[in-house]
C-alpha cells in the first residue's frame, strides 16, 4: 500500500500514542489515601476554583456560590443581612491576606467580601466586560483579573483595564499567575506575556499558545504552562533573559496531533511532584517533573500516576486542584470535592487483594512472615517479598524463641526448624490462644481442656497452670510471669502462686482479646476497653467512653516506649509521657493519635485472632494485620503534623435563633439553654480533632469534648459569661491559645436589680403591713380586755354603791336613831363618835367608787394630785409633762394612775426619800412615766417580777404594765435612789387611731407650710 502524503505516517503514529490505552502503562496514586466528600455529605456540586485562606479554610468557588470547608462541615459565606452576590457562577477566587475575598463571575463582573458585606464591581466600576477567569496579586499590592474581555488591574480602590499603556494590546486574559520572583505571567488567546517587579509594559515570551491555557511554578524556578497545541511542558526562563525572546513558531496546522496531558489546572506539592487535573481523565501526578526537558511536552512514556473513576473518582470532571498547609492535595468535581493525603502506612500489595479469610503476622529477626491461606512471604522492606518455601502455615503461625516456626489447623500442630517438619496430634477442642513459652516451644489454650504446651518432643499438659481454665489471651512477661486473661479477669503466676484481679481491682473489658505485657507497662484489652496494670490494680479506659479503645486485639511498645494499639477503629498511638496520666485520671483528657484507612491502614484490626494482631521486628518497624491486609510502618520516620489547628467559635444558639459570635453578643432575655457551635480549622483528617472546653462561672475543671464540636449548657440565668475552647490535630497537637467567646445573657424583668429592690420593699411592706395588722390585733385585744375590766370596775362601783354603801347608810341611819334614844351623855357621845367615822368611811368609799368611775381628765392632773396626796407634806414633789398631752384609752390611764400611786406610796413607806420626780412624755412612738426619787434604794432582788415574797405592790405594778401591752423597769438611779420607769406602744396608749394621728400630723404639716409661705 502506498502512502498518499508524507504527513499522513506521522499523523497515524501520533493518533496511535494518543489514544491506546493509558492506565495499562500508569500506575495509580497508591500511595496517596482518597477521600470523597460527595454532594450527598453536604459538599456543593461544580466546584470551579479552590483557595485556602490564611485563616486555614478552604474557600470553594462554585456554580451554586461561595462556600466554606473547615474539614468536616461546608458552609455558606455568612453575609450579613441584607447582603447579596450575584447567583452566577463563581470562576475565579482569591483570598487576599487581610481577608478580603475577591470573586469573580461567570456571568461577568466581580465581587469583594469584608466582614459579611458584598460590594460589586461592573463595568461602570472598571471591570472589562465578559467572564473572570482568575485573579493574582502582585508584591506591589496590586490585584490583576483576568476576563474575557480584557485584563484588569485593581488599585486604590479602583479598577482600570490595561491596555496599549502597558504594552498590552490583546483584547482577553485567560489567566494571570505570579511566580516567587513577583513576575507577573498572562495568558492571552494567543501568547504568552510577562511583567517584571516595578515595570510598566508586558514583554513577550515568543510562545504561542491557544485558549484556556494555565501556568505553575516548579520548586527549581521553572515555569510550567498547559495548552491544546503543545500540550503540558516546562518553559525556558524567559523573565530572566535580557533581550526579548523570539517567537516560536506554533506546529503547522496539518501536522498537529491531538495534545497528551492537557490540564484544565497544574498544582506543584510540597514534595515537588506535578498534579494536573485532565477534563474527562481525572487525576494525573507526576513524581519526578525535574527529569522533563525544557520545551518537552508530557507523553505517555512518562510515569505519570493517574486516578480516576474506575480508582474511585466520583467523576472525571475535575478543574480545580489545590495543597492545603498540611499537605493534603483537594481537587474539585462537579459531584464534590476529593482529597489526597500521602499515607503513613505501608502495605504488602501481593495480600491486598482479597482477604482469603485472615492473614497470618508472625516476627523473627528483621524478617516479617506474612500471609494468607493461599499465600505466604518473607518480608524486610525495602526489600522486595520473597515466597515462604515449603509448607504453607495457616493464620496461627508463631515463632518460638529458638527461631522454629509453629501452627496449627484441626487436629494437627506443625513444628517447622529449617527444613525439618514435625506434626503431633492435639488434644480436641478449640484452641483459644497461641503464645511462645520462651523456649523451644509454645503454650496453647484449648477450651474445655486447660492450657497445653507444644514443644518438639510433642504437646502436653502445662502443670505449672494446675487446673485453670482455657484463658482467652496470654503472655509472657519480665521475671518468667505468665499472665492469663478471661472475662473481667486476669491471672498472674508467678512462679506456681496465682493472683487474682477482678472487677474489684479495676478491671472492667469483658472478654479479653490480648495481653501486653513487658517491663514498662502491662495492658489487658478487651471487648469492652484496655485496662493499665500499675502494680496494685488495674485502670480501664472504656469504649463507651472513648471508641478507639475499643476491640483491641494487638499491643505493641515502640522503641521510643510509645503505646501502640491495633483496634476496631484503626491504630492508636499513645505518647510514652502520656501514658501513665491518661490511665491514672478517670475522666480527663484522652491525647492520642488514630491512623486509619486515611493513613495507609487496609481496614481495621482482625478480631478473633489466636496471635496478637501488632508486632514489632527487630529493626524497631511495627506490623499490623487487619480484616483486609497487613501494614506497617516505622516510628522513626513517621510524618507528624506539627501544625495546630486553629480553633474558632462559630456561633451561639439560643432557642431557635442563631447568633454569629463576635464581640459583645448579647443574647435576649430569658435565655436559659446555649448551645456553642465551635471548630478545628485542620483539613487533614478533621474528624479526629479532638476538644477541651469549658463555660467560666459554670465549669470547674475542663471538660473532654471528644470530637463534638457543640457543647450545651443549660440552666443558665442572667450575667456574663466566658466560653474558652481548645483542639488538637489528627495528630494530637493541640492549640493551646484557643478560642475565647463573651457573651451576656440579658436579665428578664424579674431580673432586673430594680425588681429585687422592689421585691425587697413589697417584702418589707408587706412584713410591715403583717406587723401592724398584728399589732391592732393585739392592740385590739388589749383594748377589748381593758374596757371589759373597766366596765367591771363600773359594775363593782354601781354594786359597792347600790348594795353596800346604801347598806352601810342604812346602818348608820339605825344607829343614828339608836344612838338618840340613848340616855347616858356618855355613851352617847361614844355612839356619836362612831357614827361620824361611820359617815367617814362612806364619805371615803363613795369617792374610792367615784375615782373607780372617773376616766375623765389629763394624766398629769391627776398624777400631780396623786403624790400630794399621798405624800403630804412629807416629801418635796416636782410632777412634769413632757410632748402634747394626748387622750389616753381609759383603761391606760387607770392602770399608769394606779401603777404611779404604788411607786410614789413605796417612795413614802419605804425609801425614806426626801424628794421625788415624776415626769410623763407623750412620744410618738411611745408613751413614757416615770418616778424617780433619791431614797435608799430597792433590793435588786427584789426590782422584778416577782417582787418582795409576801408582797404585792411591785408585782401587781409589773402586771398592769404587762397588762398594757408595754414594759416596766425598776432599777437603781446612778446617783442613789430608785427609778421606776413605765413604756408603752402609742398603738395602746393613745385613745385616737392611725389615721387620726396621721390626720393630726397632716394637718400641723399644713400648718407649717400655710405658715412659712404667709412668712
Amino acid at each position: 500500500m502506498r502512502l498518499r502524503s508524507p504527513l499522513l505516517l506521522p499523523l497515524l503514529l501520533a493518533l496511535a500514542a494518543a489514544l491506546r490505552p493509558h492506565d495499562a502503562a500508569a500506575t495509580s496514586l497508591r500511595h496517596y489515601a482518597y477521600t470523597h466528600l460527595p454532594v450527598n455529605d453536604g459538599a456543593p456540586a461544580d466546584i470551579w476554583t479552590l483557595e485556602q485562606a490564611p485563616t486555614g479554610y478552604l474557600w470553594l468557588g462554585t456554580g451554586m456560590g461561595l462556600y466554606r470547608f473547615d474539614g468536616i462541615r461546608f458552609d455558606r459565606y455568612p453575609l450579613r443581612e441584607g447582603q447579596r452576590v450575584p447567583p452566577s457562577n463563581i470562576n475565579a477566587l482569591k483570598v487576599l491576606p487581610d481577608g478580603d475575598i475577591w470573586l469573580g463571575f461567570f456571568a461577568g463582573g466581580a465581587a469583594r467580601l469584608r466582614d459579611g458585606r458584598a460590594t460589586l464591581f461592573g463595568p461602570r466600576e472598571g471591570m472589562p466586560p465578559g467572564r473572570v477567569l482568575r485573579f493574582a496579586s502582585t508584591p506591589d499590592g496590586a490585584l490583576w483579573a483576568a476576563a474575557a474581555g480584557g485584563l484588569a488591574r485593581y488599585e486604590a480602590g479602583q479598577w482600570q483595564v490595561v491596555g496599549q499603556d502597558w504594552g498590552y494590546d490583546d483584547g482577553a486574559a485567560d489567566y494571570v499567575y505570579v511566580d516567587r520572583r513577583g513576575v507577573l505571567w498572562v495568558c492571552t488567546p494567543r501568547r504568552l506575556v510577562f511583567l517584571r517587579p516595578g515595570e510598566r509594559r508586558f514583554q513577550d515570551t515568543g510562545e504561542s499558545i491557544s485558549r484556556d491555557a494555565v501556568l505553575a511554578e516548579a520548586p527549581d524556578g521553572r515555569l510550567w504552562l498547559s495548552e491544546e497545541l503543545q500540550g503540558t511542558r516546562p518553559l525556558p526562563d524567559h523573565a530572566g533573559s535580557t533581550a526579548p525572546a523570539s517567537p516560536v513558531a506554533p506546529p503547522a496546522p496539518g501536522v498537529r496531533a491531538p495534545v497528551y496531558a492537557r490540564a484544565k489546572q497544574l498544582l506543584f506539592a510540597r514534595d515537588g511532584s506535578l498534579w494536573l487535573t485532565v477534563w474527562g481523565a481525572g487525576v494525573w501526578r507526576l513524581p519526578s517533573p525535574g527529569n522533563i526537558p525544557a520545551g518537552r511536552g508530557l507523553s505517555p512514556s512518562d510515569p505519570l500516576e493517574k486516578f480516576d473513576q474506575p480508582d474511585g473518582l466520583a467523576s472525571p470532571v475535575v478543574v480545580p486542584v489545590i495543597e492545603d498547609t498540611e499537605g493534603t492535595v483537594w481537587v474539585g468535581t462537579n459531584a464534590g470535592l476529593a482529597g489526597f493525603q500521602k499515607k503513613r502506612l505501608q502495605d504488602i500489595p501481593e495480600l491486598s487483594s482479597s482477604s482469603y479469610g485472615g492473614f497470618m503476622l508472625a516476627v523473627r529477626n528483621t524478617q516479617v512472615l506474612v500471609g494468607n491461606r493461599q499465600t505466604a512471604l518473607l518480608v524486610d522492606p525495602p526489600a522486595p517479598p520473597r515466597a515462604y518455601e515449603g509448607p504453607l502455615p495457616t493464620l496461627t503461625a508463631t515463632y518460638a524463641a529458638d527461631g522454629a516456626v509453629y501452627w496449627f489447623n484441626r487436629g494437627q500442630v506443625f513444628r517447622r526448624a529449617g527444613d525439618m517438619l514435625r506434626q503431633f496430634s492435639r488434644p480436641a477442642g478449640t484452641v483459644l490462644a497461641v503464645v511462645p513459652n520462651g523456649a523451644d516451644g509454645v503454650w496453647l489454650s484449648i477450651v474445655g481442656q486447660g492450657v497445653f504446651a507444644a514443644t518438639p518432643e510433642g504437646i502436653q499438659r502445662e502443670r505449672r497452670f494446675g487446673d485453670s481454665p482455657a484463658p482467652y489471651a496470654m503472655a509472657r512477661g519480665p521475671g518468667n510471669e505468665v499472665w492469663l486473661a478471661f472475662e473481667d479477669e486476669v491471672v498472674r503466676w508467678s512462679g506456681d502462686h496465682p493472683t487474682r484481679y477482678g472487677p474489684g481491682d479495676g478491671l472492667a473489658i469483658g472478654r479479653a482479646t490480648t495481653i501486653h505485657a513487658t517491663d514498662r507497662n502491662l495492658l489487658v484489652a478487651g471487648e469492652s476497653g484496655v485496662a493499665r496494670f500499675d502494680g496494685r490494680r488495674f485502670s480501664t479506659i472504656l469504649e463507651s467512653r472513648d471508641p478507639a479503645f475499643g476491640l483491641i486485639s494487638g499491643i505493641i511498645d515502640s522503641l521510643d516506649g510509645d503505646l501502640w494499639m491495633n483496634g476496631g477503629r484503626g491504630v492508636v498511638q499513645v505518647k510514652a509521657g502520656d501514658i501513665e496520666r491518661m490511665f491514672s485520671q478517670p475522666g480527663g483528657e484522652l491525647n492520642y493519635r488514630l491512623l486509619d484507612w486515611r493513613d495507609g491502614l487496609p481496614g481495621i484490626a482482625m478480631q478473633a485472632g489466636l496471635v496478637p494482631t501488632a508486632v514489632r521486628d527487630q529493626r524497631g518497624r511495627l506490623w499490623f494485620t487487619t480484616n483486609r491486609g497487613v501494614a506497617w510502618l516505622d516510628p522513626a520516620t513517621l510524618l507528624r503534623n506539627e501544625r495546630p489547628p486553629r480553633t474558632e467559635i462559630q456561633s451561639v444558639r439560643a432557642g431557635d435563633r442563631t447568633y454569629l459570635a463576635g464581640d459583645g453578643l448579647r443574647l435576649p432575655e430569658g435565655t436559659q439553654s446555649v448551645t456553642l457551635r465551635y471548630t478545628a480549622v485542620t483539613l487533614a483528617a478533621a474528624d479526629r480533632a479532638r476538644f477541651r472546653y469549658r463555660l467560666e462561672g459554670v465549669d470547674g475543671e475542663w471538660h473532654d469534648g471528644g470530637s463534638r464540636r457543640e457543647a450545651t449548657y443549660a440552666n443558665l440565668t442572667h450575667g456574663r459569661y466566658r466560653f474558652r475552647v481548645v483542639s488538637s490535630n489528627a495528630d494530637g497537637v493541640w492549640d493551646d491559645t484557643g478560642a475565647t467567646l463573651d457573651f451576656t445573657i440579658q436579665p428578664t424583668l424579674v431580673q432586673t436589680k430594680a425588681f429585687a429592690a422592689a421585691c425587697v420593699a413589697a417584702l418589707l411592706a408587706i412584713a410591715w403591713s403583717a406587723y401592724r395588722m398584728r399589732a391592732r390585733a393585739i392592740e385590739k385585744q388589749v383594748q377589748l380586755r381593758l374596757e371589759e375590766r373597766h366596765r367591771e370596775r363600773e359594775r363593782i362601783a354601781r354594786e359597792l354603791h347600790d348594795t353596800l354603801l346604801q347598806g352601810v347608810q342604812g346602818m348608820v341611819l339605825q344607829f343614828d336613831s339608836v344612838a338618840r334614844r340613848i340616855v347616858d351623855p356618855e355613851l352617847n357621845q361614844t355612839m356619836e363618835r362612831a357614827l361620824v367615822k361611820a359617815e367617814d368611811l362612806i364619805t371615803t368609799a363613795r369617792d374610792r367608787v367615784s375615782e373607780l368611775r372617773t376616766t375623765d381628765g389629763p394624766l398629769g392632773a391627776s398624777l400631780a394630785v396623786a403624790a400630794r396626796e399621798l405624800t403630804g407634806e412629807k416629801l418635796l414633789v416636782n410632777v412634769s409633762v413632757t410632748g402634747d398631752e394626748r387622750p389616753l384609752r381609759a383603761a391606760v390611764r387607770d392602770e399608769l394612775l394606779m401603777i404611779a400611786r404604788e411607786a410614789v406610796a413605796n417612795a413614802v413607806r419605804h425609801a425614806k426619800a426626801r424628794t421625788l420626780a415624776v415626769s410623763l412624755t407623750y412620744g410618738a412612738r411611745r408613751l413614757s412615766l416615770c418616778i424617780k426619787d433619791d431614797g435608799v434604794g430597792v433590793d435588786p432582788s427584789h426590782a422584778s417580777h416577782d417582787g418582795k415574797p409576801g408582797r404585792y405592790g411591785i408585782r401587781g405594778m409589773f402586771e398592769r404594765a404587762r397588762r398594757l401591752g408595754g414594759t416596766l423597769r425598776i432599777r437603781g438611779a446612778p446617783e442613789g435612789g430608785t427609778e421606776v420607769d413605765v413604756s408603752l406602744p402609742v398603738a395602746a396608749a393613745y385613745a385616737e387611731a392611725p389615721s387620726g394621728r396621721a390626720s393630726g400630723r397632716l394637718r400641723r404639716w399644713m400648718k407649717r407650710f400655710k405658715t412659712a409661705r404667709s412668712e
